[in-house]
């Protein structure tokens, strides 16, 4: 059986699905499972190692200004429409012709000119976040007469999409971490205590709301103990919260910007951190997270200051997290002096965070996606 991945736009990416699917394939070929990733563009490599081919260099597409647009209907309808198109490329390509296969993909729309002509193909729909309406309406029509599995990512995104596509039909296979993570490394700290952040101030529109680390920075300046890093942030992100220093009268001295660093930079990166910080808050978009963030600050041993959400109370365990109220930045402050001041307990909480992220390697997500087709061909 072959697995062959579909992806219309964005890949490769370093964001965090570019990450992790791409180690997931490479784990399903450490395995033996041949595999193909399908994308517009040049037929290549990623940087996994793993097969890329192109349906074609030159597709006829929705023109780029649409996709880029700041009116979210027409970027939305942009991409919509772009995933219809690219299904027709793919049912008139040779690999539609391939027997024993299985398609996997994030984007359910691009399976509609293929279910038209293949009655029994197997689907496996990978939802990081909560399903949309034109998502929802695609998956309970394919399911009626298909071979299909939704992949999510925590239990409190099962319980959501169970309700919409039948608790059979939907199960958990959450992100995972490369091992490389796991490793010691060797790298200068600060003789400050640092507060490490790595991503974008925006997911998928979301604020991360980033603005409230810049006020708890405010109150513990005086200190001078304490040292904040974002790694990672997008430029007109960054800007605003240096605007927001700036109203504040913040020294720059304790709050340190590093621009964007390869993926395969991150491990070093964490070195610096003395906790890694999850700010984001109780929104549904967030509840059916699992920030690829937490394994790997876990895996580096940092021990986490998260907002004390729903989700983050089922994701993570106190014994490596010291959570604290949102929107709330006196609380935050609080939480980040309770975490030095627990300097003593700093080596369990280290160990008690690897040894949850040792759950979540890609050899054992393979082994779930793995399971999960069986589940499918019997």
């Amino acid at each position: 059986m072959k697995i062959l991945y579909l992806s219309s736009s964005r890949y490769p990416t370093e964001k965090a699905y570019g990450v992790t699917i791409g180690n997931t394939i490479k784990a399903l070929r450490e395995k033996d499972v041949e595999t193909e990733i399908v994308v517009w563009g040049d037929s290549t490599e990623d940087e996994f190692g793993n097969t890329i081919t192109s349906l074609t260099k030159h597709p006829f597409s929705i023109p780029r200004y649409f996709y880029n647009s700041k009116n979210h209907k027409v970027n939305k309808l942009a991409f919509l429409i772009n995933q219809v198109i690219f299904g027709f490329y793919f049912v008139s390509s040779r690999l539609n012709r391939q027997k024993n296969t299985v398609i996997w993909t994030r984007e359910p729309l691009a399976l509609i000119p293929h279910s038209l002509f293949n009655k029994d193909a197997i689907y496996i729909i990978e939802l990081h976040h909560p399903a949309s309406i034109v998502s929802r309406k695609v998956i309970q029509h394919l399911s009626k007469r298909k071979k299909v599995k939704v992949i999510v990512l925590n239990e409190r995104s099962l319980k959501h999409h169970s309700k919409m596509f039948g608790s059979k039909s939907v199960c958990v296979i959450p992100m995972g971490v490369p091992r490389v993570f796991f490793q010691p490394l060797i790298g200068e700290k600060s003789m400050k205590f640092t507060i490490g952040y790595i991503g974008k101030g925006k997911s998928s529109g979301n604020d991360n709301r980033l603005y409230e680390v810049i006020y708890a920075a405010k109150k513990l300046q005086s200190e001078g103990i304490y040292q904040f890093r974002f790694i990672g942030l997008e430029k007109e992100y960054k800007a605003k919260l240096v605007s927001l220093m700036n109203d504040l009268n913040m020294h720059s001295d304790n709050i340190i910007f590093v621009d964007h660093v390869d993926h395969a930079s991150i491990p070093q990166e964490l070195l610096t951190f003395d906790v890694g910080l999850l700010p984001y808050g109780n929104s549904i978009y967030n509840s059916e997270r699992f920030p690829i963030k937490l394994l790997e600050y876990s895996a580096a041993g940092l021990p986490i200051i998260a907002t004390d959400t729903p989700v983050h109370r089922e994701l993570m365990s106190d014994q490596f997290t010291q959570f604290y109220s949102k929107d709330n930045p006196d609380d935050l402050a609080d939480a980040i002096v309770k975490l030095r001041e627990k300097s003593n307990e700093t080596n369990m909480m280290s160990e008690s965070a690897r040894q949850f992220a040792s759950q979540f390697t890609y050899d054992k997500r393979a082994e779930k996606f793995l399971s999960l087709l069986k589940s499918v061909a019997e």
